[in-house]
C-alpha cells in the first residue's frame, strides 16, 4: 500500500492505493483537483478581497464597499447578482413593471454602483458587475476583466 498525503498546504486529505506493479516499473499517478473539488463543493459566488495574488492582480474590499452602500444601492447590487451569468458577470434586469418612482430609485441606485466602481451599464437594461468584486468563473476572468475595463 502507499500513503500519499496532499501537497496542498490546507489540506488534510490522503489517499491510499494499492498497486501490484514489477520493481522495475514505474508507476505515476495524476489527480485533477479541478474535477474532485468541484464534486465536494456546492455551486458558489466568490466577492473580492484587499490584496494583490500571486498572478499580481490587485484586489478590491468587496465587504467595506458593501457596508457603505445605501439601502437602495444594496437593493439593486445584490439583485444585480442574483440574476447575473456567473459566466460573463453580466446581469439582464428588466424595468418594464416597475413604476416611476422605482424606475428613478433604479437611476439613483445605479448612479451610486458606478461611482463606487461596482457596476457598469453595457446596453440598455444589462449591467455587467466588477470582475474584481464579484468573481465569475476562475477560467473567464480575464476575458471579462478585459471587457469591464474596454466599457
Amino acid at each position: 500500500m502507499i500513503r500519499f498525503k496532499s501537497t496542498h498546504r490546507h489540506s488534510h486529505m490522503h489517499s491510499n492505493i494499492e498497486l501490484d506493479h514489477a520493481e522495475d516499473q514505474v508507476v505515476t499517478i495524476n489527480i485533477d483537483k479541478k474535477r474532485y473539488v468541484k464534486k465536494i463543493i456546492p455551486p458558489y459566488a466568490n466577492f473580492g478581497r484587499e490584496g494583490t495574488s500571486s498572478g499580481k492582480v490587485t484586489g478590491i474590499n468587496s465587504a467595506l464597499i458593501f457596508a457603505d452602500l445605501s439601502k437602495s444601492a444594496a437593493w439593486l447590487f445584490w439583485n444585480l447578482v442574483a440574476v447575473r451569468d456567473y459566466h460573463t458577470n453580466i446581469c439582464e434586469f428588466l424595468t418594464s413593471n416597475l413604476t416611476q418612482a422605482e424606475k428613478l430609485k433604479l437611476n439613483r441606485a445605479y448612479k451610486e454602483l458606478k461611482e463606487k466602481d461596482l457596476v457598469k451599464r453595457v446596453r440598455n437594461q444589462h449591467y455587467i458587475i466588477n470582475p474584481k468584486v464579484i468573481l465569475p468563473e476562475f477560467e473567464r476572468y480575464t476575458t471579462i476583466q478585459a471587457e469591464w475595463d474596454r466599457l
